[in-house]
């Protein structure tokens, strides 16, 4: 009777354990995986170059016309400032690609070129 109970006692107490560290989990996945929204919402949490390039993608593909344009996004998450590259059609587009990457908390270096369409 002494033994079963010494072993249920056991049992129990390796279950809270596992229960209390499976909590400490859930608590650090939640905070690494958080969705970036603004970046500058995050300044303690890393960010790595591809999701910073993700996010600022984001913000670009919600203009119809950056959509088609010829845009690539280059990352340094390590000082938080990203790239953009390629071809629009005018003037106000170029300035549109940057004030939506702007909006995701970014420093942008402008390396867009403006070809109007003949």
């Amino acid at each position: 009777m002494i033994r079963t109970i010494n072993t249920l006692l056991v049992i129990l107490a390796l279950g809270v354990g596992f229960a209390a560290c499976d909590r400490t989990d859930d608590a650090r996945r939640s905070r690494s995986t958080a969705p970036l929204g603004s970046l500058g919402e995050r300044k303690e949490a890393k960010v790595s170059n591809s999701d910073l390039e993700e996010t600022v993608k984001a913000k670009l593909s919600t203009e119809e016309q950056l959509r088609t344009a010829k845009l690539d996004v280059e990352a340094n998450a390590a000082k938080n400032e990203v790239t953009i590259s390629g071809t629009v059609q005018s003037q106000e587009q170029r300035n549109t690609a940057i004030e939506l990457a702007k909006s995701a908390g970014v420093t942008v270096n402008d390396k867009i070129d403006v070809k109007p369409a003949s």
